[in-house]
């Protein structure tokens, strides 16, 4: 059968020095599969896109090597010490309708659901390692290079379309096969749960900085985290109690404070409610770094000035993350 891919190849910044031969499949669909890979097997894919399947460098012609060296070096640079995702959306060729792609220039691919489909898988497999792992571990994932092609199973035909790609690097450590067997479990449960679908997505475009800029990183993760903050504090809402004194308030005061107050809850309260509900012991801290944020983030918003790279991204994604682990620890489904 043809199909149409899209694929992206990632540096795992924080994934240092894997097995080179590691080929693990971290997310499996019918049109989307997610795969981490260790040197040599990301040599063997990279090797494939640039010539064909099957192929590899070392059945190149001279004057072909030459060309794709640089190219090739470039892009083999990335995964020298840190492994890499490989993600990979298809659709059967036939349910390609060509014609609703097309402009005076051309197909226009993006028009296509693989980027769309790629990145949920993507958003899911992310997330799921950066819950998985230690706090301090390099959060960021570099775009290698992505690209279209199709490929006929059955014939071998094989046609490269448009790629590009660009890069950078980070501190990591190896990754355990216990936390592989976490991210699998936990891609799979976040790829499913449509009410965080949002919240993921945000935070996924979080972890990609040099794709996307560091404001546009930094805006996803506050977002994510607001976001995050809005849906807990609506599912507890009903369970917020008023006490006086540590003894629970009349009914009927009870009630009518929380009348009054529902609809004037700002986000620190809800935050403060949020971590209260966790009972983190190190609640004051976060509630600190929260209000600390929130500063920064609506100071630099209302003047427009600064330097957009000091804005704290990593503090932003670390809270972010924190809840997240909690919320899958407390829901369940994290195993």
């Amino acid at each position: 059968m043809a199909k149409l891919h899209y694929f992206r190849i990632y540096s795992a910044t924080g994934i240092y020095e894997p097995n080179p031969n590691m080929d693990v499949v971290l997310l499996s669909g019918d049109q989307v599969v997610v795969r981490l890979l260790g040197c040599n097997v990301y040599a063997s894919v990279l090797d494939e896109w640039l010539i064909a399947p099957g192929k590899s460098f070392v059945d190149l012609e001279n004057g072909d090597k030459k060309r794709l060296q640089l190219r090739r070096n470039s892009c083999l640079a990335h995964s020298s010490s840190h492994a890499t995702i490989y993600v990979n959306a298809s659709v059967p060729l036939a349910n390609v309708d060509l014609q609703s792609i097309k402009n005076s220039e051309g197909a226009v691919l993006d028009k296509l659901p693989h980027k769309s489909i790629a990145a949920t898988a993507f958003g899911s497999v992310t997330t799921a390692i950066s819950l998985s792992r230690f706090k301090n571990i390099s959060r960021n994932y570099d775009l290698i290079l992505d690209g279209y092609y199709a490929f006929d199973e059955k014939s071998g035909g094989f046609q490269k379309l448009f790629p590009n790609n660009f890069s950078d690097s980070y501190t990591a450590t190896k990754i355990t096969d216990e936390e592989i067997l976490k991210v699998t479990a936990l891609a799979e449960a976040l790829c499913q749960d449509g009410e965080l679908r949002s919240v993921v997505d945000l935070f996924s475009d979080a972890l990609t900085p040099h794709e996307s800029g560091h404001l546009h990183a930094f805006i996803a993760a506050w977002t994510g985290l607001e976001m995050f903050i809005a849906k807990q504090f609506k599912e507890l809402q009903s369970s917020v109690e008023i006490s006086i004194k540590g003894y629970p308030a009349h009914k009927v005061f009870s009630e009518r404070m929380l009348d009054v107050m529902k609809d004037k809850y700002r986000l620190l309260d809800k935050f403060v409610a949020l971590s209260n509900y966790y009972n983190e012991v190190d609640a004051d801290d976060d509630i600190s770094l929260f209000k600390n944020l929130k500063r920064v983030r609506d100071d630099f918003f209302h003047s427009m000035e600064g330097d957009i790279d000091s804005l704290p991204l990593d503090k932003t994604r670390e809270l972010l993350e924190k809840y997240l682990k909690l919320y899958m620890g407390r829901d369940k489904r994290a195993g």
